[in-house]
């Protein structure tokens, strides 16, 4: 179990991402080691559109798209000669393997950026820097966003 500390809540709609994102960015690229945030929400509370939104914060061009990586795990991205992984972990029933068997070495990494990280059967591999819960709230385009740190 990865115990968090609270850093902040806010409550908007799908209009203020690019604040959200930003405020988040900041966050994590604060320190100059690399981070690992670990994205919580159920399907649909918009943890894709975030990472998308965040990548481009972190100087991914505007015309690269960002889609979820649901099916083949792991999407990389190279922004300004660092790399940062996009996994998606929800189909994951036994977790990632590729961490245990070697088969990825996550200190080639700037950022990763893990949904539904609660499916890795052994987190101690991968721990992350911080935690992002995302909640839906009323109507289908409020969201609570919480961030967390470790």
């Amino acid at each position: 179990m990865v115990n968090f500390n609270f850093l902040w809540q806010k409550k908007s709609s799908l209009n203020d991402i690019e604040t959200i994102t930003k405020f988040v960015a900041k966050e994590i690229t604060s320190s100059k080691n690399p981070f690992c945030l670990w994205l919580k929400g159920d399907l649909g509370a918009g943890k894709t559109t975030f990472t998308g939104f965040l990548l481009k914060h972190l100087g991914l061009p505007p015309d690269v798209t960002v889609n979820s990586p649901t099916f083949t795990y792991l999407t990389e991205y190279e922004i300004t000669g660092k790399k940062y992984a996009h996994l998606d972990l929800y189909r994951v029933a036994q977790g990632f393997q590729s961490f245990a068997d070697g088969t990825m070495d996550i200190s080639l990494y700037q950022g990763l950026i893990i949904e539904w990280a609660e499916n890795l059967k052994d987190s101690s591999e991968i721990l992350p820097t911080h935690c992002l819960n995302i909640e839906l709230d009323g109507d289908f385009n409020e969201r609570s966003y919480t961030l967390f740190k470790r």
